[in-house]
């Protein structure tokens, strides 16, 4: 019987939903792959958040080609609102019982992407598929840093959905049993944020109705911004939703980041003021460096996020000043333009 209601479950009708704003040419590189998907019964619903006229226009007429596709615009978003309105739009026009989030600059691994995340729903109590979604490598600084950053959030993320504590997921890549997410009211939350996906996700997962997909079929991969200025607004509306997390994950993350951070710390004050103990310490040192970067080098291969195992070294030994520099945000005015 079990059997029977999960092959129901895995052909319901899926909805992808995807919001736009002044993106038109990247999403005339993504809404092929959108249109190409290996699953019989899904829509495509395209909700344009105030986008210049023009750019709406070219939007119009690039949409038409695909005569299966639904537009709609919001007509109430302002230039600096958040594209939180716009999902709404985009769930109240959708038909389908399972939604499934992504962005316009996003592309599927492969055209069995809907059918692998719809794979994930491998029970009943499946309300939520977290997807993987990395960043193309690139050349730069820049991209090394982003690329480790989505390497050790996305370490983060499945390492507690592994251990029973699912606390956020990514709206690059992310599926949600629509009749759940209504009945949860985590739409209505207070205030209207960035990184909606990040607490829904929070309020919605346990440990019993959460699951993920594994395979680089199953991967939305996006491009990342080329400027620091781009990367810092992405940081501090990332750090400026955390703070609405939930009691339990604030402290296992902030325990986390403490411990990491006062173990850096700890070990170069004592190389430099107590070098009778520098052989233990960097005994102990190297014995963490070892493990840590192993995990996140072979983690690396497994969600194709290609760093290096030694830009994960050195970016680990400078993570507290990450910490430091965008936890700050935590405490300030929330972010909530795109």
């Amino acid at each position: 019987m079990l059997g029977s209601n999960t092959e129901s479950i895995q052909s319901s009708k899926v909805s992808v939903i995807v919001t736009i704003k002044n993106n038109t040419q990247e999403f005339k590189r993504t809404l092929p792959y959108l249109t190409n998907q290996n699953y019989s019964n899904y829509e495509v619903v395209v909700v344009d958040d105030g986008s210049d006229e023009a750019e709406f226009i070219a939007l119009q007429n690039f949409v038409e080609e695909y005569g299966s596709i639904r537009l709609i615009r919001n007509e109430n978003a302002t230039v600096n609102s958040g594209k939180r309105s716009a999902l709404l739009l985009g769930i109240a026009a959708s038909t389908g019982d399972f939604l499934l989030f992504t962005d316009s600059d996003c592309m599927p691994g492969s055209s069995k992407w809907i059918s692998l995340m719809m794979e994930g729903v491998h029970s009943p109590e499946i309300d939520i598929v977290i997807g993987i979604s990395p960043y193309t490598k690139d050349a730069g600084i820049l991209n090394r840093v982003i690329l480790f950053e989505t390497l050790q959030s996305a370490t983060l993320m499945i390492g507690f959905l592994e251990m029973g504590n699912p606390y956020m997921g990514l709206g690059r890549n992310l599926l949600l049993r629509r009749l759940a997410l209504l009945e949860s009211k985590a739409l209505e939350y207070e205030p209207l944020i960035s990184g909606d996906d990040d607490l829904t996700v929070n309020r919605l997962a346990t440990s019993r109705n959460t699951s993920w997909v594994k395979g680089q079929d199953a991967y939305v991969f996006t491009t990342n911004t080329k400027d620091f200025q781009g990367y810092i607004h992405q940081k501090k509306r990332h750090f400026s939703a955390g703070k609405y997390y939930k009691l339990s994950d604030k402290r296992r993350l902030g325990l986390l980041a403490l411990s990491h951070s006062v173990f850096i710390l700890l070990t170069f004050l004592i190389m430099l003021f107590f070098p009778s103990y520098a052989t233990v310490t960097l005994l102990l040192f190297l014995i963490r460096s070892i493990v840590v970067v192993g995990v996140l080098d072979r983690n690396s291969k497994y969600f194709s996020m290609p760093v290096g195992w030694c830009w994960i070294f050195i970016f680990d030994l400078l993570l507290p000043i990450y910490y430091l520099v965008f936890s700050a945000n935590i405490f300030f005015k929330d972010i909530k333009r795109w």
